[in-house]
């Protein structure tokens, strides 16, 4: 660990290395993570510091977060983590104690047995069925053609999620220059893998022979309004938000328009794309070694946790996923 003395004699590229050391992605959420608990030091009458905390702060924060009731066992780590990273890469004095090792043990067995304190249980992330995704597409062609831009856009960054097995860390930095048309073909270079540069990108075409022809007349013509600058951001800059929450809110923008919601005890997010994609094609009987190889998965048992097996086929399946039969 550097002082904070040594760090300052450090070169430009070794600041750009510790940068690249995580993917952009991670470092969002860890920021977005440490300003939640930063804001939670100032809203304490006392106002304790954040950096450097101490472990009486982080064990008042993880009371604090306990008592909330809406952070689930599994989910404590990605709210001390961040701060623990701080204090480290800082050079500060680590505030994880003894104490402080008692209660996350403590917040973790506790919210095991009851998920929630106010009685909140956990939603289960559920693939989307077909059906909506093909709701959202036919909403998507008439806001384009109404030059409702914004429900417009929201509806092509679910349609270009699903259609492309893509996750929320690929398609949410998706730029102009990363989707092109070529001969008929569609040709989609995903340049990230799970929020980071991939030094190969991969490749991904639809033949023009197999190509459903509503929806590439829909994709070019979003691309023609989002997509023209090669490096622009085609679904908007996500701002603050992490990479699966800015695209769960579009996605969450564009059910509200088809009014579709998911059934009571569930929940639709960015997952949800990735697996509406996976089920909607295994539903149509598309084999399970194209699905690893589209969807970018090296082993059955990872695209498995995507697939509903019980999900029936149906028209909006093969109207997405039909091309990979």
């Amino acid at each position: 660990m550097l002082s904070p003395g040594d760090a300052a004699r450090l070169p430009p590229s070794a600041h750009h290395l510790f940068l690249g050391s995580l993917a952009p992605g991670t470092w969002q959420s860890y920021a977005t993570k440490f300003r939640l608990f930063a804001a939670f030091c100032a809203s304490l009458p006392d106002s304790p510091p954040s950096l450097p905390a101490s472990s009486t702060t982080v064990a008042r924060y993880i009371s604090h977060l306990f008592d909330k009731g809406t952070i689930a066992a599994v989910s404590l780590h990605q709210y001390l983590w961040p701060i623990a990273r701080a204090h480290e890469d800082l050079g500060l004095p680590s505030p994880f104690d003894r104490v402080v090792a008692s209660l996350r043990t403590g917040f973790q067995k506790l919210r095991a047995v009851a998920p929630a304190a106010a009685g909140r249980r956990s939603l289960q992330r559920v693939p989307l069925p077909a059906p909506a995704l093909l709701a959202v597409f036919r909403r998507g062609v008439r806001a384009l053609h109404e030059s409702d831009l914004e429900l417009a856009r929201a509806c092509g960054a679910v349609v270009f999620s699903a259609l492309w097995f893509a996750r929320a860390g690929t398609s949410a930095p998706t730029r102009g220059g990363d989707f092109v048309f070529r001969g008929g073909s569609a040709f989609y270079r995903e340049p990230h893998f799970k929020g980071r540069a991939m030094l190969r990108p991969r490749i991904l075409r639809i033949d023009p022979t197999v190509w459903n022809e509503p929806l590439f007349v829909f994709l070019k013509d979003f691309w023609n309004v989002f997509g023209r600058h090669p490096h622009s951001l085609v679904f908007g800059d996500p701002g603050h938000l992490s990479e699966s929450a800015f695209l769960t809110a579009l996605l969450k923008t564009a059910l509200e328009a088809v009014d579709v919601a998911p059934p009571p005890g569930q929940a639709y997010t960015s997952h949800s794309l990735r697996s509406c994609a996976a089920t909607a094609a295994f539903s149509i009987g598309v084999q399970l070694p194209r699905i690893l190889a589209f969807g970018g998965w090296k082993l059955p048992s990872s695209a498995q946790r995507y697939i509903d097996p019980l999900a029936r086929a149906s028209d909006a399946a093969r109207f997405f996923f039909g091309h990979l039969l």
